[in-house]
């Protein structure tokens, strides 16, 4: 891929870093998989998870706390230990103060949003200027529903 795309284009992958499935990748796998792509000179990881126990199981529904969002934290602050290059966080982040705060410890140096931005395109521009309620998505799924028939939209937008 380096080769294709030259020095000057960053190349970034989402890594699960761990299944959710008996026999699956743990955690301790995933670590060092993001070593060894550090090393061959990623220039990004995405940390999510990977191979689930049933279909879409890693699309939760029901963030519906702080306590929920930010699901894979953890196994960020475990790869963050032993991996340098810039990680970023995805995992049912809603709360800007949440989001700030896990840059600000270092544990990633950038948030993934998806779900947010389909029911508030806007979502960053909210923020930057002050606007610091919770984003409005309540991880219904109602989205995925609508993006199998063909639509990607929130059914709060319609």
């Amino acid at each position: 891929v380096r080769e294709a795309v030259g020095d000057d284009f960053p190349v970034m992958i989402k890594l699960g870093v761990e299944d959710q499935r008996e026999g699956g990748l743990q955690l301790a796998d995933g670590i060092e998989m993001a070593k060894g792509l550090a090393m061959v000179g990623m220039d990004a990881i995405e940390v999510s998870e990977g191979v689930e126990q049933t279909p879409a199981n890693h699309i939760r529904t029901g963030v519906d706390t702080r306590e929920k969002e930010a699901y894979y934290l953890d196994n960020a602050r475990e790869v963050r230990k032993e991996v340098k290059i810039p990680l970023f966080l995805v995992g049912g982040m809603r709360s800007f103060d949440i989001m700030e705060s896990i840059v600000e410890e270092g544990t990633a140096d950038c948030i993934a949003l998806c779900r947010a931005f389909i029911r508030e395109p806007d979502l960053v521009e909210r923020f930057r200027r002050g606007d610091r309620e919770i984003a409005r998505c309540i991880s219904c799924n109602g989205c995925l529903e609508k993006l199998q028939a063909g639509r990607l939209s929130c059914i709060f937008n319609d």
